[in-house]
């Protein structure tokens, strides 16, 4: 009787173990080497519920606001990564699906976050078609968080590197005028290694390696580097075949380790002081570091893009939507004045 019991206990063992082992598959796993899967138009992820504010997807709705696609001004070899964390899926994926997401076809953008707390917009995201993929990286904002997921962003790109040019990355504070990204590309040979974006430090400043980091990299080709701060960040095809072993699968999360370095910090590390090439700085990328606030409204329309920083250090717009505490709305509005939600009674006010 107790052999018997045992036998069964061991099937039931056994089963538990298959069923867990399913389902842990069926995950999304942040560290390249894992497995990894996007979801589609047609995979909701299986998540359950919607918010009661939003919709469903034949008729969505965000804040009251109907989604509404726009002129769109990329190229389709520009693959656009977005990163977020899975505490902003309401504040801040919300505001982006309502805003310049709709100015890209839904296969062009890629968001990797973290979980699925606050999944109705996760839910609603992929019901729009937008790839979606969570993976099993730490559930915050902390440095090895953000490499995890940036490891994870750059080992999508390259399953699919031959489809796009160019790899431009944001962060889900991030407002991007796809307009003048185009423009920006379009004068830069894509055949050749760029890498561009926004330095932060005061100056143009370089950021000096110490000795400790220094004697890890064989043959550093400079000890000094410039790096784009993550919030905006394009980076070509030819540069990214040279960063392959690098970037690629466990490699990017292991070198944020090793060095100790930021993630925005160690692509600059890599390309500049192992690589030898350089940082193309520009200049019409604001982030939440600058003083957004005094830009003026007329240079707003060339930005690539823009960020916030709270209600005290965002852009300020002539004409804004009410409690549009990041400015978002209100600069969609300005950029697609046809979007029907911007001229609805009561939606703005004059500053």
């Amino acid at each position: 009787m107790i052999k018997s019991s045992t036998i069964k206990l061991k099937r039931v063992a056994l089963l538990g173990v298959s069923i867990t082992i399913l389902l842990f598959g069926l995950l999304h796993y942040g560290r390249s080497g894992e497995f990894f899967r996007s979801s589609t138009r047609k995979n909701s992820l299986g998540l359950q519920g919607l918010d009661r504010h939003i919709t469903p997807a034949s008729h969505p709705l965000i804040f009251g606001k109907t989604l509404q696609p726009v002129k769109r001004y990329l190229p389709e070899d520009v693959y656009i990564s977005l990163r977020t964390t899975q505490v902003y899926h309401t504040s801040r994926l919300s505001l982006l699906l309502l805003t310049w997401l709709q100015a890209l076809p839904a296969d062009q953008l890629h968001i990797v976050t973290d979980g699925l707390q606050n999944n109705s917009v996760v839910k609603m995201l992929t019901s729009e078609g937008y790839n979606v993929t969570v993976s099993s990286c730490p559930q915050n904002h902390k440095r090895a968080s953000l490499c995890c997921k940036t490891g994870v962003e750059f080992s999508l790109y390259y399953r699919v590197m031959e489809n796009y040019s160019w790899f431009c990355h944001l962060d889900d504070d991030m407002y991007l005028n796809t307009k003048v990204l185009a423009k920006y590309l379009a004068n830069h040979n894509h055949n050749l290694s760029w890498y561009i974006g926004y330095y932060p430090l005061a100056a143009g400043k370089p950021f000096e390696l110490d000795s400790y980091r220094l004697k890890s990299i064989k043959n550093p080709k400079r000890t000094k580097f410039s790096f784009a701060t993550g919030g905006t960040y394009c980076i070509s095809r030819p540069l990214l075949r040279k960063l392959i072993n690098f970037f690629n699968g466990n490699n990017f999360e292991a070198t944020c380790n090793q060095f100790m370095l930021t993630d925005d910090m160690i692509i600059g590390m890599v390309i500049e002081v192992i690589l030898g090439f350089n940082l193309t700085d520009v200049s019409n990328i604001k982030t939440h570091l600058q003083s957004l606030s005094n830009i003026k409204p007329a240079d707003l329309v060339n930005l690539i893009s823009v960020s916030y920083g709270g209600k005290n250090n965002r852009i300020k717009l002539p004409q804004e939507i009410k409690n549009d505490t990041s400015g978002f709305l209100s600069y969609h509005c300005l950029l697609y004045p046809e979007v029907k939600w911007c001229s609805q009674p009561n939606a703005a006010s004059t500053r």
